[in-house]
């Protein structure tokens, strides 16, 4: 999907984006990104990020996840599921990829969760330098990138949704000198998974 956000909220998400040091570095080999401003659902608290933005600096991303988190969202997404059962949001995070960062392709662990119907991850590419080896997150049948089903050709202002329930792995080879990416990753699921895991 392209044009994923009003020209507007996109040139403002552009300069808003967090620095280096409200993130967190990598914590695994295989997802070797910087990490912050994450969310998972539970319904007892309100959203914030007190915990890496203590001075509410970046404001912005909270009306992203409060907006993501809206029955208006909610609606849309289960129509672009094409299912009767109510799909929400169930987790929230933004990454900052550098030279030499890459994910490792893989399929996610929830693939497993017997509990899980439906769970979809929508990739909102921020912004990106473009081109070769820029952190275009793949899909794949096989775990080398060589049955590539699909590649997104643009990394600014771009979406991709994929099932992370679907028979195919996901990743992207180390990025090249000089380029970076910038991403927000929003999973959905049915309302049913996030009310019996909290």
């Amino acid at each position: 999907m392209e044009h994923i956000f009003s020209n507007d909220f996109y040139q403002e998400f552009i300069a808003n984006w967090p620095k280096k040091r409200y993130l967190e570095p990598p914590r695994e080999v295989a997802k070797s990104y910087n990490t912050g401003f994450g969310w998972i659902h539970d319904y007892s608290s309100t959203p914030d990020f007190s915990n890496c933005d203590p001075y509410g600096q970046y404001p912005l991303l909270l009306s992203l996840l409060n907006y993501l988190r809206s029955p208006e969202v909610s609606s849309r997404v289960t129509a672009f599921a094409g299912t009767q059962e109510e799909l929400v949001l169930h987790s929230f995070i933004l990454t900052d990829a550098g030279a030499g960062a890459e994910v490792v392709p893989h399929k996610d662990s929830t693939k497993d969760d017997p509990r899980a119907k439906y769970l979809l991850n929508f990739i909102f590419f921020i912004d990106a330098a473009g081109g070769k080896n820029s952190g275009a997150l793949t899909l794949s049948r096989d775990n080398e990138l060589k049955d590539i089903m699909f590649e997104p050709p643009r990394l600014q202002n771009t979406c991709l949704a994929y099932d992370i329930l679907g028979d195919f792995y996901h990743g992207f080879p180390p990025i090249a000198s000089g380029k970076w990416r910038r991403v927000v990753t929003a999973q959905f699921c049915q309302k049913s998974y996030v009310e019996k895991s909290t």
